[in-house]
């Protein structure tokens, strides 16, 4: 995990993911998430994952005891971890127009 801009609008970070497993041989469950949090409260988070095994994305807030969750994934089959098929993509945010 990085941050990547913090400046007094908004804070920046990314969480980049690349593990495969040491016990046999399989692709690595790659991941990468990119959040922005503002100090007006609002918040833009976007990733992208392999489309196998589950993946999960929650917030909890300070002052909540609560974890909201943002993003859920079935798993696709361990076929989905394989190059060159697609990344799951998706964002969360709370940007009103």
């Amino acid at each position: 995990m990085k941050r990547v801009l913090s400046n007094h609008e908004k804070t920046t970070i990314q969480l980049t993911h690349s593990v495969g497993n040491p016990i046999i041989i399989s692709p690595a469950v790659d991941y990468k998430v990119i959040g922005t949090f503002y100090r007006n409260g609002e918040i833009n988070i976007a990733g992208y994952h392999d489309q196998a095994p589950h993946h999960e994305v929650y917030l909890k807030e300070a002052d909540d005891q609560n974890w909201e969750p943002l993003h859920l994934a079935e798993n696709k089959g361990l076929e989905m971890m394989a190059h060159p098929t697609a990344n799951h993509l998706w964002r969360y945010s709370t940007f009103t127009q």
